[in-house]
């Protein structure tokens, strides 16, 4: 079984192939949770924050972004002479936008919110996490 998360799972292969053909010398940076077509069709693969290094340190122009669409903003804040794109319909993690900056000061400050994993998902949940730690290298 392949995990994907519901936000990368709206990124489409297709979409990116079709848009690669229109405009010229289209980086297409992904996540390694998206889906295994988009993965092999990626010029470089890593988390969040080393696409937004990759595209902070690299002179090319034109970048697609495959992965939460909420870190367009800082790529286009950084890079104002870059254009970035995204992959058809936005992949929106809605999850990551319920937590804020107050909810996880608090829950560190007051060591509250303990969260407990059920063995028989634990043990699923442990082979992606362990894929993206080899993907960033």
């Amino acid at each position: 079984m392949e995990w994907i998360l519901s936000h990368t799972s709206k990124i489409n292969a297709l979409y990116i192939k079709k848009l690669k053909e229109k405009i010229d010398n289209l980086i297409v940076l992904a996540h390694p949770e998206c889906n295994l077509e988009v993965r092999q069709i990626a010029d470089f693969l890593g988390s969040t924050k080393e696409i937004i290094e990759y595209a902070n340190s690299t002179n090319y122009k034109n970048y697609l972004i495959a992965t939460e669409d909420g870190i367009i903003h800082t790529l286009k804040q950084n890079n104002p002479n870059k254009n970035f794109y995204i992959p058809g319909t936005p992949a929106t993690c809605v999850n990551m936008k319920k937590t804020t900056l107050e909810d996880i000061y608090n829950s560190l400050l007051y060591k509250k919110h303990n969260i407990t994993v059920d063995k028989n998902i634990s043990h699923l949940a442990i082979k992606p996490l362990l894929k993206m730690i080899e993907l960033a290298g």
